[in-house]
This record gives C-alpha cells, structure tokens and sequence, in this order.
C-alpha cells in the first residue's frame, strides 16, 4: 500500500479553518453552541408552559379563549426569543433580547400568576381566581403531581432563561468590546 505524505498545514490555516474561523471549518456565530443549545431548551420550556396554561385555563386567552389576556401579550416572548438566534452574530444583543422575557416571565410569576396558582389549579382540578372560580382544568383531572410540574417547570423556566442570557453575555465578553466574534478580531 502506497503511504501519502503529510503535509501539515500552515498554523494560519489551521487555527482559521476553512469557514474563516476557529469552529473547524464552520464560520464563527459569535454566540457558542452552549448558548444556542440553552436558547432552544428555554423555547422548548416555554412552549411546555404556555401549554400548562391553556390546559388551566385560569391563565390562558386569546387564541385559546376569546379574551385577551396578559396570555396573549406572553406569547410575544416566542418573538423575543427568535429576535436573540437570528442576531446570535452579536451576543449582546441576544443576551438583552433573553434578559427581557427573563424579566417579564419573572414579574409576571411574581405578581400575576404565582407558583402556588399553577399548583392549585391542578391539585384541586379547578381555579380559585375570583375571574375563573370554579372553572374545571381542561383535562378535569385533580392531580397535586401535575401540580407540582407545573411549579417546577415555571421555576425551570426562569432558570432556563437566566443561563441562556448569561451564556450569552459571556459570549458577548468573551468576543470583546464590540461584540464581533474573537475569530474576527483575530483575522483583522
């Protein structure tokens, strides 16, 4: 069998790669896989708890039910969250874009619909919000374990949210003052 000789490459070469940047041939995005990985399980979660709220039924709205709600304006976060992976070039940005639904999803937790709510819709199977009294979940089921998911899943939403904009942040640092990629600082 005939050996082919090695060549290596120049070191310029090789730390660029052959998209331009240090991601093995894959131009650089500014933001890492880590951020992206963790802006798509924050979407994920938050697709999972608006679902938890048209199934309560206390805390969903229009399109779900004919009224606008602070359900309907929630649904913008989806904007927010698209807004940060389409200028993931610039990671500042995407960290802000984050930090935002961040702070909405937390007022709103605090001060509209607390953790103890979306347990209580479940375990008893039926709202105690003087605008829904008595009104049945969408499941009619009395289930204090769907309670419990439904807490643990907006708190893991919080925490979703607040790593995804500080992995962005750090991603925004990391590529310096401007915000560019450090591959494109570096071929400059």
């Amino acid at each position: 069998m005939p050996s082919v000789p090695f060549t290596p490459a120049p070191p310029s070469a090789a730390r660029a790669g052959a998209g331009g940047a240090s991601t093995g041939g894959v131009p650089s995005t500014g933001a890492s896989r880590r951020s992206l990985v963790l802006l798509a399980a924050a979407t994920v979660i938050g697709l999972l708890h608006h679902t938890d709220h048209v199934l309560r039924v206390d805390h969903s709205g229009w399109p779900f039910l004919p009224n606008v709600t602070p359900f309907t304006p929630s649904l913008l976060a989806y904007v927010f969250l698209y807004g940060a992976y389409h200028v993931r070039a610039r990671p500042r940005v995407s960290a802000v874009l984050v930090g935002v639904v961040l702070l909405v999803v937390l007022a709103a937790h605090v001060f509209i619909e607390t953790p103890h709510q979306q347990y209580d819709v479940w375990a008893t199977g039926v709202s105690h919000l003087p605008h829904a009294l008595g009104t049945p979940n969408l499941l009619h089921v009395t289930s204090p374990a769907l309670g419990v998911a439904a807490a643990v899943l907006s708190i893991l939403l919080s925490v979703a949210l607040l790593a995804t904009a500080l992995s962005f942040w750090a991603d925004a640092r990391r590529a310096g003052p401007r915000g560019r990629a450090a591959s494109a600082v570096s071929a400059a």
